[in-house]
């Protein structure tokens, strides 16, 4: 901006610079008192608006202004308003944290800058100031009252500021501040009188636009704005000072001053302001004037004016000056009686006021018409100069007519407002004349005033489209009333007037229907004047006016209205009778002759008037009832249905005026024989009304077959949707104080059975619910009037319903407790007998909505509720035990235990968890286990089944004792009917039937859990349904029901029998028993004793065993010992012996530390092992080496499964203590099995076979496992011999079988399908990582040269199983794939580096390794593109996105995943060849574009921003959860994403760099939001870890910058490089500049353009950039010739030297730079010498 710079800093809280001038000045003077400046002549501090701006406030301030404070102030005075706002805001914050004292010293400055802020061109500085001083005097109270005279003029001001938020403040201020007294606003301002009217009057008379403000710094337009607020505030301000001081003296100053105002020319100019604004404050200040008594001596002084500029806006119609012109107007009126002297009324005023009546007030009556009265009431003849008085009336109301009358509607308060008015000075004229003498001209207007000013508008509004004439009736007929109760007084005049009233009406009407004039909206207007005038009233209701004689004028007052005169206006309805048959008889009449409906509804209107006998016998000419019924029924064949109801209506209104006999008569012969169905429905409707339907005729006529088949037809309606008609069906059952109903048995019958199929509709509508309600109300009816057929069917309908359905959109919560609880009252007062049959129905019911596919544990354990509920109701009246167990025992198997199929079922579930826990090694047992136990079968049913049966059972026997996941129905506060709780009849005696169906639930609830923890792919409803049957089960062993201990034996019982392994299964159940809870964690270890003590007592080891191994998981470590029971026994079979020390194993060596004492175990256990091994030596078939497993017993497998699984937990837990001979009976042994492995892989779907094979496996991942281990750690000369003996002589051969057995089994898996899914699943998760854990060097080596499987066979085996249905085989055939691809990419360098050497093509052929991944990527492309398709990167096109099929996408992953790890692992030629394939056949498209797709929504919706998001699946990708069911295939995408950029930069950057704009930004931001920053500091790390591997090469890390920089020194010679990574890496590449450099600023150049095109369009890291950079250095010291072609000694894709030589030149190349000379100069001559090369 210019100036002199400044050098130095403010000091802190200094205000101003350091001056020594001034310094010198002040110290030469005497401090002031701190009080007030010098006032203006007008008394005001010479800071108010006018005077001096802000720029020109004083910069001195008292000493006791803190220097904060004195900066805030200076910055209120400067000239920009942004400033002024800060400083106003900063003073808002120092008030309100200062103490009151503090803020009291700021008093005294405050006023002259309030002056100025508050009426500031900013309206947010003036806001501020007024909050300003809210908060000043709301904090010093009475300490302002000094300063008051300087603040009231502009605090008053601002009460009335254009801002509101501004107004509204100040006004609040002031009222709060002034509030605690009725006159402290009058003593305010009396108080500060002088101030306000010198503060005003200079304002009004002085100030002009230019005056106001500076006109430096404001624009014309602003100063103009400013002025016209500050006009407008300060007229208003007189107005609120005179107001609040009416009846108060004012001091002579006061009063000069306003004489001043009052009479200066200025001020009256305001009167024709072009704002509306000041025009309104002008005239309301006027206004007040007028009113003032203190301005009576200077009124005369104006009047001349004042009348003048009244009647002059006379017809000003602006909403805002309107009322105040027409306040001054009426007080001009009473103030000055010679008021029409000054001016011409009748040339002044009435043209205007005509205009304006005719204009309808200009859109503004409703301010400016409630005026009319008053201003007519003053209205004299001596207005009047060439006109009658009369005439003027005539006028005034002819413009009033012609407004009301006219086509165009105006707003509806508008032409309201005009209506009040009209009629208001029609009532004052009718008043004012029935009072003054007759004359001629008075008679003339009376004749022509009722039919010209109400009938002639009247007639029109009569015909009108619009319902404008609704109002103007009910004037109308208020205004009948007026003149009727005159008419009482014995007024002749308004006799008269009522008389013209009528018979023009009449005529009107008369001649409308002669004309046929009468349509249907004229026919509506008629029922609304109808109606008025039936009901009419003679006051409106807020005002009225009455007139009285003083001094011979007529004088109107206002007085409040008083409760209305009990006058009967019974004339006006007989006159309106006659009418009103008239109109009826025209609406018949038009039914038959036009066939038309519409006119029964106004029959309808009229009838609500009059319904007594004489009027329906006028309607027709032989004036009898009978006649008028024969004329009405003769339409009803011409009307439609809703006009038929009407009608209907009307007849039987007529026939409740005749003979009962008369009317039952005319009802069965004529109305009930009209074919018409809808008639039919209400004349029945009407029949069965009270009091009608207590008639014994009626039943008699609902009895006749006619009629049921119309109550049918009703019925029917209901079902299909007319619910409405529930209301009729309802009369039905109106029962008599005898019981009795007036519809027969079959009528009930018929109507119950077709509502009833509402409950077994399968779709639903809005209609069901009020049906459903209709039947449980009506189930006493059922039971008490319906056949018992009717009865059973309607019973399991409803039972049916309250099983299947449950509250939704169409059902609400109160219908289903209605319909639940109408069953349970006929079950518990017997009105319904369930025999067997109604049993089997409810059976069937029960087994039908389990079939429903809208499981949900809510739904079951309703189902659970309703049959519990269904059963005690049951047996509820039945006391003797033996009776209600085979009751109970009755309802249970019907409902319960019908479907035969789950019970076959349950054995095969019992044998598939068996097997799954022994593949798992859970368990061990001898159970043979059937083909069956490997085959699919329903589970999800079974479960479902059990869980109802045993949440049922439970519902029986055991009291709630937690809240459940529905609530009951019957648990409800309605305690009203027969309402029934089920808790007080709980089953105290069980049966048989009973404790066997709790027994089975408990052993599949413990099937579930095991199933739950052994496999990770049940279904999420079948997992939720385990474990809610698990919970449940453990609330019931928890309960303290006598039944538990019951169970409890039960369950020891079926153990000891040793048959079945199920109760061993179910024990974990017992630590909830209350013997065991008590124990808390120690529980499961008091369990196992006790069956210890009782099992091994008896010699039950098998029994014992199976308990132990289901309780182990939950046993602490060590508790299990050699000291325990068992261990002193000697079993007989091998596979106890070999299970019991594998438990032993299990709970013992399970710690991170053992004890010393555990080697005794170690020698027990090894012990058995070498006499198990020494038996084998006696005899061969013993642990069945190389033997087909299928042929063998099933006891003799088991024997060496367990075997087989014993070592593999020797092995895992203490290898380190084999000697050599155990280590050769494991090696020996596998050797052997696998043998045994391979000749029974073809008989997998056998139990035993399968169980014996996954073991071998098992022990072979043990032991390499062990082995790998050991090779990574220095070991004992013991092992080191054991592995060295393995890989020479056992591994190769040992792999190769394991992994063709493996190839073989998942084929024929594949092809035959030979076991369940789960089953295989189970397999595969213990076989796989045995296969991973393989050497696939061997495989290789042997399958290169093989006949019998190929290495393209394997691959192809590979590739077939990513599409697998097992996640888990999927990424085995993925790992396989990585491990073999090492073997594969040797070969491909091998013949590049052939290439590369003889300068030929240095393309790869057709049969390098990632060619064969060529076909598999074109399966998917039609399928992926499906999905690609769908997003073009827009955010609008997510929310449409289908869900990817993992099936599809996973496996196409998988083979990219498989790429990018060969690229990464392949050298750099080999890898930019890969890359180029990629390129040339533009896979990258495809498979980025998928990624993105693939990717979670949130992240895409997000991609510009991280905002919300914690997803962090870009960094991390957990393997574990890729055997889960529901793969996480988003987070799998996000994750392999990342490893494009990774590995792949390169290919991604080129991608990208040639994307059309939108992708190209969207993929930007999302890469630079989720990704670059971790693989910068992933890069950085790298070069950090790594830096040090260099000789000559120091490198430094800056993480914050993201810059690298390296120093290469040799000598004397030092080389610079810096590589900085750009933000959004690796999308951007690294840009190198090179410093200090051999060969000067050329070669800096060359350098750094170099290695910036490596780090581009190579897919290496960072850091090979630096190694290449340091390479190429080395060779040049160490005298290496560089290529002449690319001029580096190092080759930037092969990393080779230059190695072929010019003949001719001698200069040496690199064969890739050679043989691109030769392709593109298409020459095969040397670059340099140009001869032959």
């Amino acid at each position: 901006m210019g100036g002199k710079t400044k050098n130095t800093q403010r000091t802190k809280n200094n205000v101003k610079p350091s001056s020594s001038s001034r310094s010198a000045e002040l110290l030469g003077q005497v401090p002031n008192f701190v009080g007030f400046s010098v006032h203006s002549e007008l008394g005001l501090v010479p800071f108010a608006p006018g005077f001096t701006t802000t720029e020109n406030l004083t910069d001195s301030f008292e000493a006791n202004i803190s220097p904060q404070l004195q900066m805030i102030f200076r910055k209120m005075s400067k000239k920009d308003c942004l400033t002024k706002k800060k400083a106003l805001q900063e003073f808002i914050e120092v008030i309100n944290t200062s103490t009151d004292d503090d803020v009291k010293l700021i008093l005294p400055v405050w006023p002259k800058y309030y002056q100025n802020l508050a009426v500031d061109t900013e309206h947010n500085v003036r806001e501020l100031a007024q909050t300003v001083q809210q908060l000043l005097v709301t904090k010093c109270k009475k300490n302002v009252a000094p300063f008051l005279k300087q603040l009231v003029p502009i605090w008053l001001a601002s009460h009335f500021d254009n801002y509101a938020p501004a107004a509204s403040i100040a006004s609040n201020s002031f009222r709060e501040t002034f509030a605690a007294h009725t006159n402290r606003v009058q003593e305010v301002c009396l108080h500060s009188q002088k101030e306000i009217m010198e503060y005003t009057v200079k304002n009004l008379t002085f100030h002009t636009p230019a005056t106001i403000s500076n006109g430096k710094t404001l624009q014309p337009e602003e100063a103009e704005q400013k002025y016209q607020r500050i006009i407008m505030s300060s007229l208003k301000e007189l107005s609120f000072f005179m107001e609040h001081t009416l009846n108060s003296d004012y001091q002579p100053q006061t009063l000069t001053n306003m004489e001043t105002l009052i009479t200066h020319q200025k001020f009256w100019s305001f009167s024709k302001h072009k704002v509306a604004v000041i025009k309104a404050a002008w005239f309301e200040f006027l206004y007040h004037c007028l009113q003032s008594k203190q301005l009576s001596d200077f009124l005369p002084k104006i009047k001349s004016q004042a009348i003048n500029i009244t009647f002059q806006n006379f017809d000003d119609c602006d909403p805002l000056v309107s009322p105040h012109v027409w306040g001054c107007i009426l007080l001009v009126q009473t103030t000055f009686s010679d008021w029409h002297k000054v001016t011409n009324f009748q040339k002044t005023i009435l043209p205007k006021l005509s205009l304006l009546l005719r204009n309808g007030f200009k859109q503004n009556a409703e301010s400016i018409a409630p005026n009319m009265l008053p201003f007519l009431s003053h209205l004299i003849p001596e207005c009047f100069q060439e006109i009658s008085l009369y005439t003027f009336y005539k006028k005034i109301f002819e413009d009033m007519k012609t407004y009301i009358m006219q086509e165009k509607v105006s707003s509806k308060g508008n032409l309201n407002a005009v209506f009040k008015a009209y009629f208001e000075c029609l009532r004052f004229m009718t008043q004012k004349i029935s009072v003054e003498e007759q004359t001629v001209e008075q008679d003339v207007f009376i004749k022509n005033l009722v039919i010209d000013y109400v009938v002639e508008p009247t007639e029109y509004f009569l015909s009108c489209d619009n319902n404008r004439g609704n109002n103007f009736f009910l004037h109308t007929s208020n205004f009948i009333a007026f003149l009727t109760e005159r008419q009482i007084n014995n007024t002749t005049y308004h006799e008269q007037l009522l008389q013209q009233f009528w018979e023009s009406l009449n005529d009107v009407i008369i001649k409308n229907m002669e004309n046929n004039a009468i349509e249907n909206k004229c026919l509506e207007n008629t029922v609304q004047l109808m109606n008025h005038l039936y009901s009419t009233k003679p006051n409106l209701g807020t005002q009225k006016v009455k007139f009285v004689e003083e001094s011979d004028t007529t004088i109107m007052k206002l007085d409040q209205d008083k409760e209305a005169s009990s006058i009967d206006f019974n004339s006006i309805r007989i006159k309106l009778k006659k009418l009103v048959s008239k109109l009826m008889s025209f609406c018949i009449n038009n039914v038959i002759v036009e066939k038309s409906s519409a006119y029964v509804n106004y029959m309808r209107d009229f009838t609500k008037l009059y319904s007594d006998k004489d009027f329906y016998k006028s309607l027709t000419p032989a004036d009898d009832l009978t006649s008028t019924l024969n004329l009405l029924l003769s339409t009803i064949d011409l009307l439609d249905d809703n006009a038929c109801d009407n009608m209907i209506d009307l007849i039987f209104e007529v026939l409740q005026l005749i003979e009962k006999l008369e009317c039952f008569e005319f009802i069965n012969k004529h109305l009930l024989n009209i074919k018409n169905p809808q008639v039919k429905k209400a004349v029945i409707q009407k029949l069965l009304s009270y009091p009608m339907c207590i008639e014994p005729e009626v039943r008699t006529i609902l009895s006749e077959p006619a009629v049921q088949l119309s109550i049918e037809y009703i019925t029917r309606e209901v079902v299909n949707g007319t619910v409405g008609n529930l209301s009729l069906l309802s009369k039905c059952f109106f029962q008599t104080n005898d019981g009795e109903i007036p519809i027969t048995s079959a009528t009930v019958d018929s109507i119950f059975t077709i509502l009833s199929e509402v409950l077994t509709a399968e779709d639903l509508n809005d209609d069901v619910d009020s049906c459903c309600s209709f039947i449980a109300q009506n189930m006493s009816i059922i039971c008490s009037h319906a056949s018992k057929s009717v009865q059973a069917d309607v019973f399991l309908k409803l039972f049916k319903f309250t099983l299947e359905r449950s509250a939704n959109e169409f059902i609400s919560e109160d219908t289903l407790w209605e319909i639940t609880t109408c069953w349970q009252d006929a079950l518990l007062t017997q009105d319904i007998i369930i025999d067997e049959q109604i049993l089997n129905e409810c059976g069937h019911a029960v087994n039908q909505s389990l079939l429903l596919d809208d499981f949900s544990l809510i739904s079951v354990e309703n189902k659970a509720t309703t049959i519990s509920q269904f059963v005690l109701c049951l047996i509820a009246k039945t006391t003797n035990n033996h009776d209600r167990n085979e009751k109970v025992d009755g309802a249970l198997s019907a409902l319960l235990l019908k479907d035969q199929k789950t019970i076959f079922n349950v054995a095969k579930l019992k044998e598939f968890c068996l097997f799954i826990e022994c593949i798992k090694r859970q368990i061990s047992t001898d159970i043979t286990l059937s083909q069956s136990s490997v085959e699919d079968f329903d589970m999800k049913t079974i479960f479902e089944r059990t869980f109802l049966n045993f949440v049922t059972i439970y519902k029986l026997v055991c009291k709630e004792t937690e809240k459940q996941h529905v609530e009951n129905e019957l648990n409800d506060d309605d305690t009203s009917g027969a309402y029934y709780d089920p808790t007080k009849n709980l089953l105290t005696h069980w049966s048989e039937l009973l404790l066997t169906q709790i027994l089975k639930s408990i052993y599949i609830a413990g099937i579930g859990d095991s199933l739950i923890s052994n496999t990770n792919l049940l279904e999420d409803e079948l997992t939720t349904l385990m474990i809610a049957l698990s919970e449940k089960v453990k609330l019931f062993m928890g309960s303290d029901s006598a039944i538990v201990n019951r169970v409890k034996e039960l369950i020891m019982e079926e153990i000891n029998k040793e048959t079945d392994i199920s109760p061993c299964r179910s024990l974990k159940f017992l630590i909830y028993y209350q013997q065991y809870a008590q124990f808390e964690e120690n529980s499961t270890i008091v369990l196992s004793e006790d069956i210890s003590d009782n099992f091994i007592a008896k010699d039950k080891l098998k029994a014992y065993l199976n308990c132990l191994q289901y309780l182990l998981p939950d046993l602490s470590q060590s508790t299990f010992t050699l000291e325990s029971p068992i261990m002193q026994k000697v079993p007989s079979l091998m596979w106890i012996k070999a299970s019991v020390f594998r438990c032993l194993i299990k709970n013992n060596f399970s710690g991170e530390y053992n004890n010393i004492s555990d080697n005794i175990m170690v020698t027990a256990v090894l012990q058995i092992v070498n006499d198990i091994s020494e038996r084998q030596h006696t005899q061969k078939d013993l642990l069945l080496f190389n033997m087909p497993i299928n042929k063998q017993l099933n006891l003799v497998v088991i024997d060496t499964v367990e075997y087989i699984n014993l070592l593999s937990e020797i092995i895992s837990n203490f290898s380190q203590v084999l000697t050599i001979k155990n280590w050769d009976v494991i090696r020996i042994g596998l050797s052997s099995w696998v043998l045994s492995v391979a000749k029974s892989v073809e008989f997998y779907t056998d139990p035993k076979t399968i169980l014996f094979i996954v073991s071998v496996y098992k022990l072979f991942a043990a032991l390499t496992k062990f082995i790998n281990l050991e090779k990574t750690k220095s070991s004992s000369e013991v092992l080191l011999k054991v592995i060295d003996e393995w890989e020479k002589v056992f591994k190769r051969d040992v792999n190769l079988v394991l992994f063709k057995s493996f190839y073989r089994l998942l084929n024929k898996q594949i092809k035959e399908n030979g076991m369940s899914f789960l089953c295989f699943v189970s397999v595969m998760d213990e076989i796989l990582p045995a296969i991973e854990l393989i050497d696939y060097s061997e495989i290789f080596k042997f399958h290169e040269t093989s006949k019998d499987i190929s290495l393209d066979e394997i691959l192809k085996f590979l590739f077939e199983n990513l599409k697998n249905p097992i996640n888990a085989v999927k990424f085995t055939s993925l790992e396989v794939l990585k491990q073999l691809s090492i073997h594969f990419i040797s070969e491909d360098t091998t013949a590049l580096e052939k290439k590369i050497d003889s300068c030929d093509d240095q393309t790869l052929p057709q049969g390098y390794f990632l060619h064969r991944f060529e076909n598999y990527i074109k399966q998917f492309q039609d399928s992926i593109q499906k999905y690609t398709n769908e997003f073009s990167f827009k955010l609008t096109e997510i929310e449409d996105f289908e869900d990817i099929d993992v099936h599809v996408g996973l496996p196409y992953l998988l083979l990219w995943d498989c790429i990018i790890h060969i690229c990464a692992t392949s050298s750099s030629p080999l890898r930019a060849q890969y890359t180029k394939w990629i390129a040339d056949n533009r896979y990258e498209e495809n498979i980025l574009h998928f990624l993105y797709r693939a990717m979670p929504e949130d992240i895409l919706k997000n991609y510009d921003t991280r905002k919300n998001i914690t997803f962090n699946g870009f960094m991390s990708f957990d393997w574990t959860e890729n055997k889960e069911r529901n793969f996480k295939l988003k987070k799998y995408a996000c994750y392999l994403y990342v490893e494009f950029l990774r590995k792949l930069p390169a290919v991604v950057r080129k991608w990208w760099n040639c994307s059309p704009p939108r992708p190209k930004s969207f993929v930007d931001k999302l890469t630079t939001n989720y990704v670059s920053e971790q693989i910068c500091k992933e890069e950085l790390k790298a070069i950090t870890h790594l830096k040090d591997k260099h000789e000559n090469m120091q490198v430094t890390v800056h993480f914050s910058t993201r810059e690298v920089f390296a120093i290469y020194s040799i000598d004397e010679v030092r080389m610079e490089l810096v590589i900085t990574l750009p933000i959004n890496y690796p999308l951007a590449s690294a840009k190198a500049e090179c410093g200090k450099q051999i060969g000067g600023r050329a070669s800096q150049r060359n350098i750094g353009m170099q290695l910036t095109l490596f780090m581009t369009a190579q897919n290496g890291r960072i850091f090979d950039g630096l190694t290449m950079w340091k390479n190429d250095l080395d060779k040049k010291f160490e005298g290496v010739e560089k290529c002449y072609i690319c001029y580096n000694v190092i080759h930037q894709d092969t990393c080779q030297l230059p190695k072929l030589r010019c003949k001719t030149c001698k200069k040496k190349f690199h064969g890739p730079c050679l043989y691109k000379w030769f392709t593109t100069s298409s020459k095969s001559t040397c670059p340099i010498c140009r001869n032959v090369f």
